[in-house]
């Protein structure tokens, strides 16, 4: 099950990916996303906090290629001052799963926009209103 659910975000075992675990290990799918890429041969990188440059400097360190973050993150992300974002090679990435709460749509464009295509959504997009 796990090798089939992580499968569709592209990660196998011993692939040369990464994971950078940047929430508390007590939410289920953060642990799960570290648990699981250490059964897959990944090396996780764990933050003790979470912060927004931090987390940056840990991509570039590490060569980080996958993560699983919250909208709120994203936000903090690109608060930042742009010469601080744009300091940090953040070239390993190749996917960033989001969950826990729907991404606002200004802030997944702004994503997009700074990091590119490489985004999964594990939150379904807001239903429109039964009548």
């Amino acid at each position: 099950m796990a090798t089939w659910f992580f499968g569709l975000f592209g990660l196998r075992p011993f692939d040369g990916h990464v994971h950078l675990c940047c929430s508390p290990l007590y939410h289920t799918a953060v642990l799960n996303f570290a648990a699981i890429s250490l059964q897959l041969g990944h090396p996780v990188a764990v933050m003790d906090r979470w912060d927004a440059e931090e987390m940056l400097r840990l991509i570039e360190r590490h060569r980080v290629t996958h993560s699983h973050m919250v909208p709120t993150q994203f936000r903090r992300l690109l608060a930042l001052p742009e010469p601080v974002r744009k300091a940090y090679d953040l070239s390993s990435m190749r996917m960033m799963i989001h969950g826990a709460a729907p991404c606002p749509q200004e802030v997944k464009r702004r994503m997009l926009e700074w990091w590119g295509r490489w985004w999964w959504s594990t939150t379904p997009p807001p239903r429109a209103a039964a009548r």
